[in-house]
């Protein structure tokens, strides 16, 4: 009786794997029958310094403080792609995995392929400012390109927005607020306080989004050219005029 069930638990765990084998088998067929193309040229890149390349992604150090990379992404493109209010939507849900908040997301044309471009603002342990990560999203049927471009802040932080707090009267009459739980961190050694200045921080395309928002007024496109090393500044002078030079593979 012993024998016959251990001969049935053998022939069915030998079904089992061999059924397990075969999926495994096709999956791998499927896989390679899914064509990715090759990533994205970048000309500029000649100028940085690589460091690390697969066959799906590359990236590079610039300037200091600034750093890029390629993407290429098989399966569907999760970015809306269609309505600019789902890709603001999208982009606040992406800000919030990466601990921060959405500086601008808008619809753009590169080669006349149709892109998502967007900008998050974000900060990490023992950064004295925030970093901004700024994407570019190429969809082609089976997949989609990512080009990207981050800063981090090089020397003094915080002059910027001191400069134009002071200029703009942003502490003038203000009123503090109790910092939502669902606020982004802030930088500095002091880490995330309790109160903030009401109306300081706030969604650039909607106010009912401003409890998760990190964006100030001062972040203007219009003030870059006062602060030229900003992080932001650099990344919105930059980044624009390398998604002008690349290379798209055809879809």
């Amino acid at each position: 009786m012993k024998r016959r069930i251990l001969r049935a638990i053998v022939v069915l765990s030998a079904g089992y794997w061999s059924a397990y084998a075969a999926t495994a088998i096709a999956q791998e067929k499927t896989a390679r029958a899914t064509p990715v193309p090759a990533q994205v040229t970048i000309p500029a890149a000649k100028g940085w310094k690589q460091l690390t390349a697969t066959d799906t992604r590359t990236v590079w150090q610039g300037r200091p403080g600034n750093s890029y990379h390629v993407r290429v992404v098989a399966g569907k493109c999760d970015v809306p792609m269609d309505d600019v209010d789902r890709l603001r939507q999208h982009v606040r849900a992406k800000a919030k995995e990466w601990k921060g908040g959405m500086i601008e997301a808008k619809f753009m044309k590169i080669k006349e392929r149709p892109c998502a471009f967007y900008i998050v603002k974000n900060t990490k342990p023992r950064l004295n400012g925030y970093r901004y990560l700024g994407r570019c999203i190429i969809p082609f049927e089976g997949g989609y390109h990512e080009i990207g471009m981050d800063t981090l802040p090089v020397g003094p932080t915080g002059r910027r927005e001191a400069f134009l707090a002071v200029k703009l009267n942003l502490y003038g009459n203000v009123v503090m607020e109790e910092i939502p739980e669902e606020a982004p961190p802030t930088p500095g050694p002091g880490g995330q306080g309790k109160r903030r200045v009401k109306g300081l921080f706030r969604d650039p395309y909607d106010r009912k989004f401003d409890a998760v928002a990190n964006y100030w007024v001062t972040d203007d496109a219009k003030y870059d050219k006062q602060f030229p090393m900003h992080s932001l500044s650099r990344l919105r002078s930059e980044f624009p005029k390398v998604l002008k030079t690349i290379q798209v593979p055809q879809k």
